[in-house]
Order: C-alpha cells, then structure tokens, then sequence
C-alpha cells in the first residue's frame, strides 16, 4: 500500500474551550439521539484515524470544537453579538475505536467574522495518539467561502481538508446530513 498524505495541520485558534465540559461526549446538540435540541441543521461527522500507512489506530482521543449553527462559540473570548445557542454544546470528545472510527452528533457550524475576514464553516479536532498529535480544521466541500479562508487557502493540501454532505442514512438517526472524514496522522 503506498503511503497516505499526513492530514495537515491548521491552527487551533483562539476559542478551544478554557475548561472543557466535564461530561462532554459524541452528542453535541442534545442527550436524545433521535432529536437535535440545538438550532441548525443537524449533521453527524464520521470517520476514521489513520496512520500514513493506512492503519487504523485504536484508542486516539479525538477533540471538536466549533461555532454553532449562527457564528457563534461557546468561549468568553468570543466578542459576537450573537447570543448563544443554549442548546449546543460546542465541544465534544471521544476515543477511536479497535477500527480507529470516531462519530459526532453536532450542527452544522454557521460563518463568522474573526475581525479579519469571514471564517467559512468549520470544525475544530485536535486528536492526540499514543505516537503523535495533530490539531486541523474539516471544511465542508462546495461551501462559498472555504476557498477565500485564509487558513484553508494557506494550506498545503486544502483538498485533504474538505468533505462533502451527504444525506444521512438510517445508520445516523436524528440528522439530516452525514460527513465522511478520515484523518492520517504522520506516524507510521
């Protein structure tokens, strides 16, 4: 099997969460998996960690964080005037399993402005495994403003850092759409 790119890294950014919620989990809109409580449209993120080689690694911790459905963060540093979705949780946590899969139940993060220029939609992961740790951003694919984000454009390999929406199966209750995104840590 020939090597795998390394999923870039992309900047962790100014609103990982000060003190991540204790009781943080897979679901970052609500307890019950057949109803989203917070605003937006729910989705489910979906994926496996790699290593360069193709191998799945057991055990990562894999870390999200982003905007809710309007723009806004759940971190006192953001200065929107946006009030808070109190219904999205803004952070979730997991670890991959034998097969190195992960899975979210979130919504689909809204555009805001970081007082330089509109942020496209996307999802913060930082994933920490037993010989590496990466910290990147997932773009959605065919999004308007992902290609002017400084931070998707400034990217060595932009592409590995896009997926597309799919419609969601029965396998993922309780959203509309499902992301596929697979992640290669630059361990062998």
């Amino acid at each position: 099997m020939d090597a795998m790119l390394p999923t870039p890294h992309v900047v962790l950014g100014p609103f990982y969460p000060v003190r991540p919620p204790s009781d943080a989990g897979a679901d970052l809109v609500g307890r019950d998996p057949s109803a989203a409580s917070a605003h937006g449209q729910p989705i489910e993120i979906r994926g496996r960690v790699l290593t360069v080689a193709g191998r799945p690694i057991a055990g990562a911790l894999v870390e999200i964080w982003h905007a809710d459905a309007r723009g806004r963060y759940l971190h006192p540093s953001d200065a929107s005037d946006t009030p808070p979705d109190p219904d999205f949780r803004g952070y979730g946590v997991q670890r991959t399993d034998h097969a190195g899969r992960y899975r979210f139940r979130t919504v689909k993060p809204g555009a805001y402005h970081d007082g330089h220029e509109m942020r496209a939609p996307h999802v913060h992961f930082q994933i920490t495994a037993p010989r590496d740790r990466l910290v990147t951003q997932l773009f959605f694919e065919n999004e308007p403003l992902h290609h002017a984000d400084r931070w998707f454009r400034n990217c060595r390999w932009p592409r590995s850092l896009e997926a597309p929406l799919q419609p969601a199966g029965a396998d993922a209750p309780g959203v509309a759409f499902t992301v596929t995104w697979d992640i290669v840590l630059a361990c062998a």
